[in-house]
């Protein structure tokens, strides 16, 4: 077995490829400390019917990616097999369950490889509800993800996409989940699309393990969204502009006064996928910032924000979370953004009325509540109750569970040569006997 692990993408373009580096920069690189070197291999030239794009391997410097990976690129899927050659590779898919990424997995069900699927980001990926304005719209989108699902799971069955080893995740409601009957009935059917699912601390814990620097409180830092993300307009469609421009003046508004109240600068910190340029448009009274969330939550006063992943940092580390909500939002944005206010018990600003001194009063003295914000932690960001960080474990398991192959056979060898009377098979139980024997303890 190769001491080697792959990260597959598919991302379309150079910037989609530049969000997905800065995004799991520090989950790859805690991952690459267990590992003599990292694959990072998009597969977006594979799919039917679109554009190939060469991205060369040098935008790994714009990251400082340590020497241990590297960044592939292959045009067909005759140039992955020469990369991969015919060593098995332990690698893990980041690749979105989408249609066309279907010939995708058909491709690498054709590899020799052990495939892992990571879910621990931290934050609570809820289904998504129907919206009234757009009723047939939302149910298309809901159902069309719930079918393709469904469709890989029939196609794993048969053999013709691959099967995850292991799922890992960080979201204790679905380790709860598979105990559940219909959970036991789908493993008893072999109808699902991995082995075996287990618990493993979220990439915020990994990091707050790292991160012992006290929070400077220099900012009231601002988690925007793209109101015309892509998956909002699955959903419901485009929001106008007009209405856009309505919905970031009355947050400029608000976070005007706030500023004023805190005695504190504000940081716009824009999504991934949202534009620079025009996000500096829409807040000129503000500083606005891309790939810099997780530094500047790190010197926050406050931290404001709708159903936003980056949150989860400003949790772990028990910065004060501000919620808001808008006229503006859909029913989904609400639906997900109203976990966070229940679980963790923190004021909201509706962006539709004028701040009254009670609500301003409560911000400016608010602090979190710790048993809340414990409880959280405990149920969707560090489950695991190791205590492991979760590359830590990811990489034991994969050394215990999948590297086993190669000890026992090295021990077999050194029976044969030390033993005149040998038998393989016996030899080979009590190798194996012995070896995960000594991995148990």
């Amino acid at each position: 077995m190769n001491k080697e692990v792959i990260f597959f993408y598919s991302c379309k373009n150079l910037h989609d490829m530049h969000r997905i580096l800065s995004n799991d920069y520090y989950h790859i690189k805690n991952i690459s400390t267990h590992f003599n070197n990292i694959k990072i291999i998009n597969l977006s030239n594979l799919k039917f019917f679109k554009k190939k794009y060469k991205i060369h391997s040098n935008i790994l410097k714009k990251f400082k990616y340590n020497k241990k990976v590297s960044f592939h690129n292959p045009y067909n899927f005759t140039e992955l097999q020469k990369i991969l050659g015919k060593k098995k590779y332990n690698s893990i898919s980041c690749i979105q369950l989408i249609l066309e990424n279907f010939i995708i997995f058909y491709y690498l069900k054709k590899l020799n490889l052990n495939l892992f699927q990571i879910s621990n980001i931290g934050n609570v990926q809820y289904s998504d509800v129907p919206i009234k304005k757009n009723i047939l719209r939302s149910y298309a989108s809901i159902y069309n993800k719930k079918f393709l699902r469904k469709i890989y799971v029939i196609l794993v069955f048969f053999k013709i996409f691959p099967k995850y080893k292991i799922r890992f995740v960080s979201n204790r409601n679905w380790l709860i989940r598979k105990n559940s009957l219909s959970s036991k009935l789908i493993d008893f059917l072999n109808l699902k699309s991995y082995e075996k699912i287990l618990s493993i601390n979220s990439r915020s814990y990994d990091m707050s393990l790292k991160n012992k620097k006290k929070i400077k409180k220099k900012y009231i830092v601002v988690l925007d969204e793209p109101m015309n993300d892509y998956q909002y307009i699955a959903l419901r469609g485009k929001i106008e502009e007009n209405d856009i421009k309505k919905y970031h003046s009355d947050l400029s508004d608000r976070l005007t006064v706030l500023s004023k109240a805190l005695k504190k600068d504000v940081i716009i910190c824009i999504h991934p996928n949202d534009s620079l340029k025009y996000k500096r448009k829409i807040y000129p009274k503000f500083k606005v910032k891309q790939f810099e969330t997780k530094k500047f939550i790190f010197q926050a006063r406050i931290v404001i924000f709708t159903e936003s992943s980056a949150s989860i940092d400003a949790i772990m580390n028990y910065i004060p979370l501000i919620s808001k909500d808008s006229q503006f939002y859909d029913e989904n944005q609400k639906y997900h953004n109203s976990h966070y206010v229940e679980h963790l018990d923190i004021p909201v600003i509706n962006l539709d009325k004028r701040f009254d001194y009670t609500l301003l009063s409560k911000i400016k003295n608010f602090t979190p509540n710790r048993k809340k914000y414990k409880d959280y932690i405990k149920k969707f960001v560090a489950p695991d109750k190791s205590s492991l960080p979760g590359h830590l474990k990811f990489a034991q398991i994969i050394y215990k569970e999948f590297n086993i192959n190669k000890t026992i056979s090295a021990c077999v060898l050194a029976k044969n040569q030390t033993n005149e009377n040998f038998d393989k098979d016996l030899a080979k139980k009590e190798c194996e006997e012995k070896i995960r024997k000594s991995i148990n303890n």
